[in-house]
Protein backbone atom coordinates (compact mmCIF):
# COMPACT_ATOMS: atom_id res chain seq x y z
CA UNK A 1 0.00 0.00 0.00
CA UNK A 2 2.86 2.51 0.95
CA UNK A 3 4.14 1.48 -2.38
CA UNK A 4 1.26 2.26 -4.23
CA UNK A 5 0.77 5.65 -2.17
CA UNK A 6 4.57 6.91 -3.52
CA UNK A 7 3.66 5.82 -7.36
CA UNK A 8 0.89 7.53 -7.22
CA UNK A 9 2.21 10.76 -5.49
CA UNK A 10 4.89 10.57 -8.64
CA UNK A 11 2.62 10.10 -11.13
CA UNK A 12 0.15 12.63 -9.97
CA UNK A 13 2.98 15.55 -9.58
CA UNK A 14 4.07 14.59 -12.75
CA UNK A 15 0.87 14.96 -14.27
CA UNK A 16 0.70 11.29 -15.73
CA UNK A 17 -3.14 11.11 -14.99
CA UNK A 18 -5.19 12.15 -18.46
CA UNK A 19 -8.32 14.02 -16.25
CA UNK A 20 -8.70 17.04 -14.66
CA UNK A 21 -6.67 17.58 -11.81
CA UNK A 22 -8.67 18.26 -8.53
CA UNK A 23 -5.73 19.76 -6.59
CA UNK A 24 -4.51 22.25 -9.17
CA UNK A 25 -4.87 25.05 -6.80
CA UNK A 26 -4.44 23.49 -3.76
CA UNK A 27 -2.40 20.36 -1.89
CA UNK A 28 -4.73 17.20 -1.89
CA UNK A 29 -4.57 14.57 0.82
CA UNK A 30 -4.52 11.21 -0.31
CA UNK A 31 -8.00 10.71 0.80
CA UNK A 32 -9.08 13.45 -1.08
CA UNK A 33 -7.57 12.29 -4.22
CA UNK A 34 -9.33 8.57 -3.50
CA UNK A 35 -12.79 10.29 -2.77
CA UNK A 36 -11.94 12.15 -6.06
CA UNK A 37 -11.55 8.80 -8.05
CA UNK A 38 -14.14 7.15 -6.13
CA UNK A 39 -16.72 9.63 -7.46
CA UNK A 40 -15.69 9.33 -10.81
CA UNK A 41 -14.57 5.19 -11.18
CA UNK A 42 -16.64 3.59 -13.64
CA UNK A 43 -17.27 0.09 -14.20
CA UNK A 44 -16.64 -1.94 -17.09
CA UNK A 45 -19.99 -2.78 -17.49
CA UNK A 46 -20.96 1.06 -17.17
CA UNK A 47 -18.21 1.52 -20.07
CA UNK A 48 -19.60 -0.91 -22.45
CA UNK A 49 -23.45 -0.10 -21.95
CA UNK A 50 -22.38 3.57 -22.85
CA UNK A 51 -20.25 2.80 -26.12
CA UNK A 52 -23.20 0.45 -26.84
CA UNK A 53 -25.39 4.20 -26.37
CA UNK A 54 -23.10 5.87 -28.34
CA UNK A 55 -23.36 3.29 -31.28
CA UNK A 56 -27.03 3.16 -31.30
CA UNK A 57 -27.10 7.01 -31.42
CA UNK A 58 -24.41 7.01 -34.25
CA UNK A 59 -26.58 4.10 -36.26
CA UNK A 60 -29.74 6.02 -35.67
CA UNK A 61 -28.08 8.63 -37.43
CA UNK A 62 -27.09 7.02 -40.24
CA UNK A 63 -30.22 5.46 -40.99
CA UNK A 64 -31.55 9.27 -40.74
CA UNK A 65 -29.20 10.38 -42.73
CA UNK A 66 -29.12 7.31 -45.56
CA UNK A 67 -33.44 7.56 -45.68
CA UNK A 68 -33.17 11.26 -46.18
CA UNK A 69 -30.58 10.38 -49.13
CA UNK A 70 -32.62 7.47 -50.82
CA UNK A 71 -35.84 10.25 -50.52
CA UNK A 72 -33.68 12.61 -52.63
CA UNK A 73 -32.81 10.15 -55.10
CA UNK A 74 -35.85 8.73 -55.02
CA UNK A 75 -37.33 12.25 -55.78
CA UNK A 76 -35.13 12.41 -59.06
CA UNK A 77 -36.96 11.48 -62.70
CA UNK A 78 -36.35 8.09 -63.94
CA UNK A 79 -35.29 6.98 -67.01
CA UNK A 80 -37.35 5.78 -69.14
CA UNK A 81 -36.49 3.26 -72.28
CA UNK A 82 -38.33 3.85 -75.37
CA UNK A 83 -37.67 1.94 -78.31
CA UNK A 84 -37.58 4.08 -81.61
CA UNK A 85 -37.63 1.17 -83.94
CA UNK A 86 -34.91 1.50 -86.39
CA UNK A 87 -33.54 4.55 -87.74
CA UNK A 88 -33.61 5.23 -91.65
CA UNK A 89 -30.91 7.13 -92.65
CA UNK A 90 -27.74 7.15 -94.85
CA UNK A 91 -25.57 6.05 -91.96
CA UNK A 92 -27.85 2.78 -91.49
CA UNK A 93 -28.33 2.27 -95.16
CA UNK A 94 -24.69 2.48 -95.98
CA UNK A 95 -23.87 -0.23 -93.12
CA UNK A 96 -26.67 -2.38 -93.83
CA UNK A 97 -25.07 -2.76 -97.79
CA UNK A 98 -21.19 -2.31 -96.54
CA UNK A 99 -22.25 -5.34 -94.31
CA UNK A 100 -23.94 -7.41 -97.12
CA UNK A 101 -20.96 -6.61 -99.35
CA UNK A 102 -17.95 -7.84 -97.00
CA UNK A 103 -19.64 -10.28 -95.33
CA UNK A 104 -18.97 -9.25 -91.86
CA UNK A 105 -19.49 -6.85 -89.15
CA UNK A 106 -18.54 -3.22 -91.16
CA UNK A 107 -18.80 -0.64 -88.04
CA UNK A 108 -15.81 -2.40 -87.24
CA UNK A 109 -13.43 -1.61 -89.97
CA UNK A 110 -15.50 2.07 -91.46
CA UNK A 111 -16.53 5.37 -89.80
CA UNK A 112 -19.34 6.85 -91.24
CA UNK A 113 -21.12 10.01 -90.37
CA UNK A 114 -23.83 11.74 -91.86
CA UNK A 115 -22.87 15.37 -93.12
CA UNK A 116 -26.24 16.74 -94.53
CA UNK A 117 -29.48 15.62 -94.54
CA UNK A 118 -29.24 12.43 -96.73
CA UNK A 119 -25.62 12.40 -97.06
CA UNK A 120 -23.27 10.56 -95.67
CA UNK A 121 -19.12 10.44 -95.63
CA UNK A 122 -16.85 7.46 -94.61
CA UNK A 123 -13.59 6.55 -93.61
CA UNK A 124 -11.48 3.09 -93.90
CA UNK A 125 -10.42 2.91 -90.36
CA UNK A 126 -6.15 2.84 -90.43
CA UNK A 127 -6.23 -1.21 -88.86
CA UNK A 128 -8.69 -2.06 -91.60
CA UNK A 129 -6.05 -1.96 -94.99
CA UNK A 130 -8.45 -5.13 -95.99
CA UNK A 131 -11.30 -2.69 -96.87
CA UNK A 132 -9.31 -0.58 -99.47
CA UNK A 133 -10.79 -3.54 -101.89
CA UNK A 134 -13.93 -2.83 -101.69
CA UNK A 135 -13.44 0.54 -101.92
CA UNK A 136 -15.44 1.20 -105.35
CA UNK A 137 -18.41 -0.27 -104.04
CA UNK A 138 -18.21 1.97 -100.45
CA UNK A 139 -17.83 4.91 -103.09
CA UNK A 140 -20.82 4.58 -105.15
CA UNK A 141 -23.01 4.42 -101.58
CA UNK A 142 -21.18 7.66 -99.57
CA UNK A 143 -18.34 9.86 -100.49
CA UNK A 144 -15.25 8.69 -99.29
CA UNK A 145 -13.49 11.11 -96.80
CA UNK A 146 -10.33 11.55 -94.73
CA UNK A 147 -9.02 11.97 -91.42
CA UNK A 148 -9.34 15.89 -91.25
CA UNK A 149 -10.78 16.58 -94.44
CA UNK A 150 -14.74 15.67 -95.43
CA UNK A 151 -15.77 15.25 -99.34
CA UNK A 152 -18.99 16.04 -100.28
CA UNK A 153 -20.48 14.97 -103.65
CA UNK A 154 -23.20 18.09 -104.60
Amino acid sequence: MKKMMLLLSLLYSVNAFAFENPCAHKNCTFKEIEAYNKANYKTDEQILREADEKEAEMYRKWVKEHEEAQARADALPKYVYKPMGQKDNCVSRFYKKADEIIGDTSILYIDVREIESGKCTFEIKLMAEEMCDYFDSFSSMATPGSPGVRLVVA
